[in-house]
């Protein structure tokens, strides 16, 4: 799924990660996968899948900055 932002900003709003969300949920119900959403704007784009992963492997790192 892909959208634009008018406004240039490809930060993802509150009601595009809701919708995200939504969407990700229906699709299960019905055996599809759902593969990312993402949000175009002046120059730039936004990956929900892209930051997931970088959220998993931030995460990571700091679990294992703690050893």
């Amino acid at each position: 799924m892909a959208h634009n932002h008018p406004s240039g900003s490809c930060l993802p709003s509150e009601s595009d990660r809701s919708l995200t969300k939504k969407i990700e949920m229906a699709c299960e119900l019905v055996d599809i996968r759902f593969v990312d959403h993402i949000i175009v704007g002046k120059g730039d784009y936004f990956s929900f899948e892209e930051e997931k992963l970088e959220m998993k492997e931030h995460s990571f790192l700091q679990i294992s900055d703690r050893k």
